[in-house]
C-alpha cells in the first residue's frame, strides 16, 4: 500500500489544455513498436557494467488498485470527459479508460503492463538536483544527455507509454547508487485535459507523489534499475498474443545487432531473446529474409573502420550477394547502443529531396551495416536523428548546425559508397566499355535532351543540357540523321535533322524549369525486348510525399558530375495497373493525386539507363 495521493495543478489562470499532446501523438501509429524500441533505448543507454548485458522484462499483472490512489484518479479521468477542453475522439478513448476503472475499483486490481530493466543505473536522483529521475518523470519536451545516456533517453521517447493506454497514466519507480547506499523512487503521471472538479479548475498534468519515497510492492526493486507501469493495459488472450507477436518483431528488428554481440537480453513474459536463440526467435516471422541477411553480417567481420569530422568513428560489415541470387541491396545505420536506426536509403538525407548515399542498379546485390560509435559524444549525426531515432535528416537539427551536419553526412554518404564499391561493383567487360564510348555518339529514340529547340519555336531545355561531341573521323555510327557515314566520312551525327537544333522556330522558346519529386525508387531491372535492339528497363517507384499531382513528369540518369540526361519513358503505370498518358517521352495530363506511399511503374527505353548513374523523377513547375 501507498500513502502517495494524485495532484492536479490549480489552473488559476483560465489555460486551456487540450487532449492533442505532440509527443503522445508521435507514437500513436505503431503503439508495441514504438514502446519496445523507447523502452529498451532507455535501458541500453543507462546500461552499469559493459560485461554483464542488460535485462529488460516485459510482464502482464493485475496492480492492486491501492498501488496509485485510483479514487481520485478516476475521479479526473471523468471530469476530463466533461471538459470543453476535450474532443470527441479522445472523450472515446477517456471514457474506455474510465470503464477500466469501474472495473478495477471493482476487482480492487487493473490490468497492467510492467517493463522492468536491471544492470542499470537507474533513473538517478542524487542531492536533489534535475537528474535522470526528474527528466524520466516531469520534465516536457527535454532530455538529459550525457556521455552515459547518449541516446537523448526520456525526451520525446518517453511519451511512448502515454501512447499505449486509454488511461494515460503510468508509474515509475526505480532504485539506483548514492554513495554505496541503494536509494528508491516512486511517482506516477497522468496526462489528461484542463477540467474541474468540485467547482476548482484543474490543468491536465497531475502528479502522484511519495514524499517518503514508499514504493509499492508491486513495483519495488531491490538491485539498480527502473521499472515502468502502463495502466490500463487490458488485453485478453487473443490480443495479448497479437501484442507479444508485434513487440518480439520490433526487439529483433530494432535491436538484433545489441542481441548477437550480448549485450541485451529480452524476457517476453515466459520467452526468452539473447545471443544463443535469436535465430530460433527469427524463425517465427513471416519476413525473416531480411532480418536474416541483417543478422549474419551483424555476426560477420568488421570490413573497415574510419572517423569522420563530426560523426566520430564508424565501421562498416558487409556481406555480398552471389551472382543470380536475386536479392537486392540493404544498407543499416545502427548506434553504438546496438539500436538500428533505419535500413531504408530514402531515410538517409543530407537535404529533403537527397538521399545520404545511392547505389547503382548494376552493383552486385550486398547487405551492409554501419556502427556508429561516437553517439554518447557530441555527434551531428545524433543531432539529426528524428525524434523517434528512426531517421537521419539535417533538418532534425537546428539551423545553425545544418550546413555542417549536411557536410559530415555527405563524406559519410562518400565513405560508405566508395567501401562498398570496392567489393560490390562487378568489373566491366570490355565489350561494354565499348558499348559505354560508342554510346556517347548515339542519339536515344525520343531523346528532346540533345537540342535546345525544336522548329516549332517551343523548346525544351534540361536543368543541365547535354552536349553530344563529335565522333572522331572514321566512325560511322546510325544516329538521328538522315544517313548513315562509313568509313572516313564522319558519322550522321554532325547533321541536323529537320526542324531541329540549330533552327529556331518563331520567338524564343522559354526554358523549362524542374523540381526533383520526392520519390523511392526500387526493382530496377533489365526486362528482355524482342521489338529492336534497345533493352527495356522497367523501375518500380514509391512517392515520398502525400498529396502531389505533378503536371509533367520526366526521368533523368544523373552522374556523379552532376551533367543530366533525360531518358524516355516508354509506358508508366498508376498503383493500380491503369496506364499512364506518355507524350515524347514523358508522362502528360496526370488527373489524380500520386499519394504518399503509393507504389508506381515506369518503363525506361534507353542504351544502359542506369549504368553508374541514379535515377530522378522531375516533375516541371
Amino acid at each position: 500500500m501507498t500513502h502517495s495521493k494524485w495532484q492536479f495543478e490549480q489552473n488559476q489562470n483560465d489555460v486551456s489544455e487540450g487532449p492533442n499532446n505532440a509527443g503522445i501523438a508521435s507514437f500513436t501509429g505503431d503503439r508495441a513498436g514504438s514502446l519496445v524500441r523507447e523502452m529498451l533505448q532507455n535501458s541500453i543507454d543507462a546500461r552499469d557494467s559493459h560485461s554483464d548485458p542488460v535485462e529488460v522484462k516485459f510482464d502482464f499483472i493485475d496492480l492492486p488498485t491501492d498501488a496509485f490512489d485510483i479514487d481520485k484518479l478516476y475521479d479526473a479521468l471523468g471530469a476530463s470527459i466533461k471538459s470543453e477542453d476535450n474532443d470527441d475522439r479522445h472523450r472515446k478513448q477517456f471514457k474506455r479508460g474510465l470503464r477500466l476503472l469501474q472495473k478495477a475499483k471493482k476487482d480492487k486490481s487493473l490490468p497492467t503492463l510492467i517493463i522492468s530493466d536491471s544492470n542499470t543505473v537507474g533513473a538517478t536522483d542524487i542531492d536533489g538536483k534535475r537528474d535522470k529521475w526528474h527528466s524520466l518523470t516531469k520534465s516536457e519536451g527535454k532530455s538529459q544527455k550525457d556521455a552515459r545516456d547518449a541516446g537523448g533517453s526520456f525526451g520525446i521517447g518517453k511519451h511512448a507509454a502515454f501512447a499505449a493506454t486509454d488511461i494515460r497514466t503510468v508509474l515509475y519507480s526505480t532504485a539506483f547508487k548514492n554513495n554505496g547506499r541503494l536509494e528508491r523512487r516512486f511517482r506516477g503521471r497522468s496526462i489528461l485535459v484542463s477540467h474541474e472538479r468540485n467547482g476548482r479548475a484543474f490543468k491536465s498534468r497531475g502528479y502522484l507523489e511519495s514524499k517518503s519515497s514508499i514504493v509499492p510492492d508491486a513495483l519495488r526493486l531491490d538491485a539498480p534499475g527502473t521499472t515502468v507501469a502502463v495502466l490500463g493495459f487490458n488485453v485478453n488472450k487473443r490480443t495479448k498474443e497479437s501484442w507479444l507477436r508485434e513487440a518480439r518483431e520490433a526487439v529483433e528488428a530494432h535491436f538484433f545487432h545489441a542481441i548477437i554481440h550480448g549485450n541485451l537480453i529480452i524476457r517476453l513474459e515466459d520467452e526468452i531473446i539473447d545471443c544463443a536463440n535469436f535465430e530460433k526467435s527469427m524463425s517465427k516471422r513471416d519476413d525473416g529474409d531480411k532480418l536474416r541477411r541483417l543478422a549474419s553480417v551483424s555476426a560477420g567481420k568488421i570490413q573497415s573502420e574510419t572517423s569522420i569530422e563530426g560523426i566520430g568513428s564508424v565501421r562498416l560489415r558487409i556481406e555480398v550477394e552471389p551472382e543470380g541470387s536475386g536479392r537486392g541491396k540493404i544498407l543499416a545505420l545502427v548506434r553504438d547502443s546496438g539500436m538500428m536506426i533505419t535500413d531504408t536509403l530514402a531515410q538517409m538525407k543530407v537535404s529533403p529531396s537527397q538521399q545520404m548515399v545511392r547505389f547503382p542498379a548494376s552493383w552486385k546485390g550486398f547487405t551492409a551495416i554501419v556502427e556508429c560509435l561516437s553517439m554518447g559524444e557530441r555527434s551531428l549525426l545524433r543531432e539529426a536523428e528524428g525524434p523517434r531515432h528512426d531517421q537521419i535528416s539535417p533538418d532534425n537539427a537546428d539551423e545553425s548546425e545544418r550546413l555542417e551536419i549536411r557536410n559530415a553526412l555527405r563524406e559519410l554518404g562518400r565513405w560508405i559508397r566508395q567501401e562498398i564499391e570496392s567489393v560490390a561493383k562487378p568489373p566491366e567487360p570490355a565489350s561494354e566499355a565499348n558499348a559505354t564510348e560508342m554510346a556517347m555518339y548515339l542519339s536515344l529514340p525520343g531523346d528532346d535532351t540533345r537540342s535546345t529547340n525544336e522548329g516549332n519555336g517551343k523548346g525544351f531545355e534540361a536543368t543541365e543540357p547535354v552536349q553530344t561531341p563529335k565522333p572522331p573521323a572514321g566512325l560511322g555510327i546510325p544516329g538521328g540523321g538522315r544517313r548513315s557515314g562509313s568509313g572516313s566520312k564522319p558519322g550522321p551525327g554532325v547533321e541536323q535533322g529537320r526542324g531541329r537544333g540549330k533552327k529556331k522556330g518563331k520567338g524564343s522558346a522559354k526554358p523549362r524549369r524542374y523540381q526533383e519529386l520526392s520519390t523511392v525508387f526500387s526493382n530496377m531491372r533489365r526486362l528482355p525486348s524482342a521489338l529492336n535492339q534497345w533493352p527495356t528497363h522497367s523501375a518500380a517507384f514509391t512517392f515520398d510525399k502525400p498529396d502531389t499531382t505533378p503536371k509533367r513528369i520526366e526521368l533523368f540518369g544523373v552522374g556523379e558530375d552532376g551533367r543530366a540526361d533525360r531518358m524516355p519513358i516508354e509506358r508508366a503505370y498508376y498503383p493500380d495497373g491503369r496506364r499512364m498518358k506518355v507524350d515524347k517521352g514523358a508522362i502528360v495530363d496526370i488527373n489524380e493525386k500520386l499519394m504518399g506511399g503509393s507504389r508506381a511503374r515506369i518503363d525506361i527505353k534507353s542504351l544502359r539507363p542506369v549504368a553508374d548513374r541514379r535515377i530522378e523523377l522531375r516533375s516541371v513547375v
